[in-house]
């Protein structure tokens, strides 16, 4: 039997809560199933939350440590929070129903939290798909390299935002109680951004630890919010509902988000406007969204100029890009 050491507790073995949001999966459940199974670390519990899933699904093993639980469709968000709150293991890792994990992840990760107490979480590099090449590289060339982090309020908005990104879902464990002081998962029915959420709270509030090894396979065949979508991104929670995370990062988000959003906010309207829903980026810089970010008018001016510029140029180099010629036939 595996044991850690603790701060706290002298040698004893450390429960991992194990979290597989599920709708929809049916062809790829069981091989992230079989992933946790494969764990060098034995002392987890697996819950599958079936978030009001149509197909036709089923474990292939039976495990006394695994649960299945019912619900009506919700959305990652609050699926990932209904398994969390099953158990109360200390730590909780999350794994979502298409990807899988090398066998020691569980086992280096949980030995990164057990080596120091003061972290909040510790994630892994991963692989896209089957891929030999991890993405490793790519976050060290912007700055996020292995070890532990702490926020500096100095720190480059661009640096954070790939600390935040390195956090993937499936790729980070987190301590129970930094996960349940902050609310979780973002619940409210996002399709798009409501892990980091989590994660830019994470970050903002308490050190964390990147391990540059690869430890999961993140696969994208069968992605439906993310990597693989075909329709435009909707503007995230982080924007569109701030209070919770504001709430929770009392201090830090007013020394450190205005100069983050200044950047993060025109970033993600400039994506709304190339990939067509200029609409949604106008409305929302002529509301009252930006004033609810805590945003002082200097940096909101900035940010709704910036929007105008963005949207004149992606106007412009429409019109400059050569209309595509017509299929043979076709009437133009």
């Amino acid at each position: 039997m595996l044991s850690v050491m603790t701060a706290d507790s002298g040698t004893r073995d450390v429960q991992v809560d194990v979290v597989i949001p599920l709708f929809n999966k049916a062809g790829v459940i069981n091989r992230a199933v079989q992933s946790v199974l494969a764990q060098t670390y034995p002392h987890w519990t697996l819950v599958i939350v079936d978030d009001g899933s149509t197909d036709d699904w089923a474990v292939d093993v039976v495990d006394p440590r695994i649960v299945v639980v019912h619900q009506q469709n919700a959305g990652p968000g609050a699926a990932r929070n209904t398994g969390a709150a099953r158990h109360d293991g200390r730590y909780i890792a999350f794994l979502d129903a298409d990807d899988e994990w090398l066998p020691n992840y569980l086992e280096h990760l949980v030995g990164v939290l057990e080596a120091d107490s003061s972290l909040a979480a510790a994630s892994s590099s991963w692989f896209r798909g089957s891929e030999t090449d991890d993405v490793n590289a790519k976050f060290a060339a912007r700055g996020v390299h292995e070890g532990r982090w702490e926020l500096d309020p100095a720190a480059p908005a661009r640096e954070f935002k790939m600390r935040v990104d390195s956090l993937h879902s499936s790729a980070t464990i987190v301590q129970r109680d930094v996960f349940e002081a902050l609310g979780g998962f973002y619940e409210k029915r996002a399709m798009f951004g409501e892990d980091s959420y989590l994660w830019t709270a994470v970050a903002l509030t308490k050190p964390v630890f990147r391990s540059g090894e690869p430890l999961l396979r993140f696969h994208i065949d069968a992605s439906s919010l993310s990597t693989g979508r075909t329709t435009p991104y909707p503007l995230p929670p982080i924007m569109t509902d701030p209070e919770a995370l504001r709430a929770a990062t009392v201090g830090t988000w007013e020394a450190y988000m205005p100069k983050y959003l200044e950047y993060y906010v025109p970033l993600i309207l400039g994506r709304a406007i190339d990939e067509g829903i200029g609409g949604q980026a106008f409305a929302y810089v002529s509301g009252d969204r930006l004033r609810a970010l805590g945003l002082r008018p200097r940096v909101r001016w900035s940010i709704r100029a910036r929007t105008l510029n963005t949207a004149m140029k992606t106007t412009a180099r429409r019109r400059l890009r050569p209309a595509s010629p017509a299929p043979q036939g076709a009437i133009r």
